[in-house]
């Protein structure tokens, strides 16, 4: 079974054009767990003094944090302090017991989500950056300073030398059900006509009570600057600038929402007037973009699903494959298939196909979702553009709990040049073998990009 795509043959397609006019390339949505799960506490052993050091920035009533380990037990925990600009008062310095020679993590927590840093007008003298520091005698076991987010962490164990012995014990927790979202917006920035978003509004409630006028609402901020995921060589640094027929750019926004109890849990984004023209999918930038995911926490705690390839999919007439898989965190089965694309949340809220369906994208063609690979395979003789949406659902013991969704623009392509089934290439500077896809990618002109599955087989039995 043909395992990638080819994603382009011949340097020409790069100059073909299709026009757009809008800016949506695709979108995806995950989600992650970085709450706290309830415990009971007071489990007790022998460990060594560490000193704790937290300098909050203006906003110290924003600010928390805690010890834990791999199983969630909580051994030191801080905060929230009170809002103030003197040094003095935004110092916060405690001595604890901490297990020894175990993985321990530092979790930083920020309700408002800008990290523990106030900009330059929030105290006289200028911006504030927050630190925080573990100490074991002289030695720094863990620090940092945290810039931006609503949380991050740093891992560290301690020494079973250097400084007093204590007896620990654990906290009690109560379960926090926190969740951070992501949602990757796959900008077209050849053929945009607006900007990509500045933030993102995301919805959610429980699944049953949820209505495209009923929700809760958090914004979600884009993280970090725009990545290039044109499929080009390396000797075309700037995509967007560079007169081809197609680029584009990844931009990442992420969010956090706390469940107030465990449910089945709707997430979606707003939706976004983004959707390009497109040949047999929407036209006339008619329809709305949404994605939508599920965190059913009813009975597990998980993260979901992370997608393994970025969703720029250009396809070859005749057939092609286009790789989808995703990885999961918490190691729970995974299964793919293809979904109405949405335009809102609820079940007929679906994106209008000109000639088509979402089973099949072209229409007429032979269209498949591997459930366990993930792979999207196209059999047509049609050229353009159209859109499709793979559900990547996650369950643990037979259990379902919950799922992903990405939405996918999709080109259909006349590839120049014959395939040959076995060819041979030897490594050089513009070369790139990916272990985690299995894929191998190299510049046979200096600017197309090929990339193709690698199968390897042994004469040894196992």
């Amino acid at each position: 079974m043909k395992k990638k795509l080819l994603v382009i043959w011949m340097l020409s397609i790069l100059f073909n054009y299709d026009a757009f006019s809008s800016h949506a390339a695709g979108m995806d949505i995950i989600y992650k767990f970085v709450g706290t799960p309830a415990s009971p506490g007071g489990i007790t052993g022998t460990g060594r003094q560490v000193t704790i050091t937290v300098i909050t920035d203006r906003f110290g009533d924003e600010a928390s944090w805690n010890i834990t380990d791999a199983s969630g037990n909580v051994y030191a925990a801080g905060g929230p302090y009170t809002d103030n600009c003197n040094i003095t008062n935004r110092t916060h310095i405690s001595t604890v017991c901490l297990p020894t020679n175990t993985q321990l993590t530092f979790n930083w927590h920020d309700s408002y989500g800008d990290g523990w840093s106030s900009n330059l007008f929030s105290c006289i003298g200028g911006a504030i950056q927050g630190t925080y520091s573990v100490q074991q005698g002289t030695a720094t076991l863990t620090s940092g300073s945290p810039s931006a987010g609503y949380g991050g962490s740093s891992t560290f164990s301690v020494n079973n030398s250097g400084t007093p012995t204590c007896t620990w014990t654990t906290l009690p927790s109560t379960e926090i059900l926190k969740y951070e979202i992501t949602l990757a917006f796959y900008y077209d920035c050849q053929n945009a006509s607006p900007s990509a978003p500045l933030d993102f509004d995301l919805r959610w409630n429980d699944w049953s009570s949820s209505t495209n006028n009923n929700y809760n609402t958090i914004t979600l901020s884009s993280t970090g600057s725009p990545t290039n995921v044109t499929p080009v060589c390396q000797n075309i640094p700037d995509p967007c600038n560079a007169g081809l027929a197609y680029a584009y750019e990844k931009y990442t926004y992420t969010g956090i929402i706390i469940f107030p109890n465990r449910d089945s849990w709707k997430i979606w984004n707003e939706p976004l007037s983004a959707r390009n023209t497109t040949t047999y999918g929407p036209g006339n930038n008619t329809d709305d973009l949404c994605v939508v995911a599920n965190i059913d926490n009813t009975t597990h705690l998980s993260s979901s699903p992370v997608f393994s390839s970025d969703p720029v999919s250009f396809l070859c007439t005749g057939g092609d494959c286009f790789y989808n898989g995703a990885i999961d965190p918490d190691l729970d089965d995974l299964s793919y298939s293809l979904t109405p694309p949405k335009t809102n949340q609820g079940a007929g809220n679906n994106m209008n196909y000109q000639n088509g369906t979402y089973l099949q994208p072209f229409p007429g063609s032979t269209t498949t979702c591997d459930p366990i690979t993930g792979d999207l395979c196209i059999t047509t003789n049609l050229q353009g553009t159209s859109v499709a949406a793979i559900k990547v659902s996650e369950s643990r013991n037979g259990t379902n709990i919950g799922f992903v969704t990405r939405d996918v623009q999709i080109w259909s392509m006349t590839c120049s040049g014959t395939s040959s089934p076995t060819s041979s290439v030897t490594a050089g500077a513009n070369t790139t073998f990916n272990s985690t896809s299995n894929s191998f990618s190299f510049c046979p002109d200096g600017s197309t990009n090929l990339t193709f599955g690698i199968t390897a087989g042994s004469t040894v039995n196992l």
